[in-house]
């Protein structure tokens, strides 16, 4: 063979070989450029064990505080153990919740972070998907709003303590903190408030995932009714053939009534 002959061969198979292994480089960057897309909602849900989760909710508090903290414990483990979808979903972005949506005291973040991850797992845009997943995000609000609470204790607390717990009878942050606050006369800003929110946040998780559970299995029922007073308040203020002046169904009480009838309004008492 001559020599000219053997270059041609020789840079043949070399090019080749330079133009499969950048096709491949190609090809790889562009899988990587372009995603999995990701599914409509509601993704499907796994069993995750509440125990670890209740766990990773108390100290994702001390991370991220109650928002993250719920968010991560639900999704986070999902990302941990199912992946995709996921791990499209960082679940930092649920520290916008911190107490109450950026320290607004306006909706405890536990609550925000457990419904966004419920939403994920049984809602969706269509009214059908939507009500499957508020009847379920409504119960962890009562649950919330009529249980004395932390019950959670953990293994291994980050303060150790004798923990008073209270009935919040309102999801607003402010107002659970606030009432915790006058019966324990611990300071908001205490560490041991602090660890109230954190073991909060893991009841809240476990109770949404008893909730997840049942509803997978075709055996959901809500614990916690609307309770009666609220309901005749909503009979009147939250109906299209009535007054119709104001949406919610959270407890009308804790803010706006003292219990004696208004001598301008003549409203009954609560």
């Amino acid at each position: 063979m001559k020599r000219r002959d053997a270059l041609k061969i020789f840079g043949g198979i070399l090019g080749g070989g330079l133009l499969l292994t950048s096709s491949s480089w190609i090809a790889d960057n562009l899988n990587a450029s372009q995603p999995n897309k990701l599914p409509q909602l509601p993704w499907t849900y796994k069993s995750i064990d509440p125990k670890k989760a209740a766990e990773r909710a108390y100290f994702g508090f001390y991370k991220g505080r109650c928002c993250y903290g719920a968010f991560d414990a639900i999704i986070g483990t999902l990302q941990d153990e199912v992946g995709f979808p996921f791990t499209g979903i960082p679940t930092e972005l649920f520290v916008f919740g911190r107490s109450g949506i950026a320290e607004t005291g306006s909706t405890c973040g536990a609550l925000i972070g457990v419904a966004g991850a419920i939403f994920l797992l049984t809602g969706g845009v269509d009214k059908e998907k939507q009500d499957r997943a508020y009847k379920i995000i409504q119960d962890v609000f009562r649950f919330y709003e009529q249980e004395a609470l932390p019950k959670y204790i953990p293994e291994k607390p980050k303060l150790n303590m004798q923990m008073k717990a209270t009935v919040a009878n309102s999801p607003i942050c402010h107002i659970s903190v606030s009432k915790w606050c006058a019966v324990t006369k611990f300071k908001a800003a205490s560490k041991e408030r602090d660890e109230r929110c954190a073991r909060i946040t893991a009841d809240c998780v476990l109770y949404a995932l008893k909730l997840l559970e049942a509803e997978y299995k075709g055996s959901f029922k809500g614990a916690y009714p609307i309770k009666a007073k609220t309901k005749t308040c909503m009979d009147c203020h939250d109906k299209k053939d009535a007054l119709n002046n104001t949406k919610g169904n959270m407890e009308c009480g804790t803010c706006h009534f003292d219990g004696k009838i208004n001598k301008t309004t003549q409203h009954p008492p609560f």
